[in-house]
């Protein structure tokens, strides 16, 4: 009995929180309608737009290090 009991917490805890890590994922970005939905972080500025494309500035990427691993 204890043994089923752990099982179905474990597996409720992971369920929970693989739906709160989709949901959280999914809230912090928008698709980008001109670039058939490719994903745009929701705090981006929209620093040039031209015929070319579109160009953002967004705070926790960088030229030189790249994305950060918490986005």
């Amino acid at each position: 009995m204890k043994k089923m009991v752990g099982w179905t917490l474990t597996l409720a805890t992971l369920l929970i929180g693989g739906v709160i890590y989709y949901f959280i994922t999914l809230s912090l970005y928008e698709p980008s309608k001109d670039a058939f939905d490719f994903p745009v972080p929701k705090n981006a500025e929209l620093v040039q737009e031209n015929e070319q494309g579109k160009s953002y500035d967004w705070s926790k990427a960088s030229e030189e290090n790249g994305n950060t691993i918490w986005i």
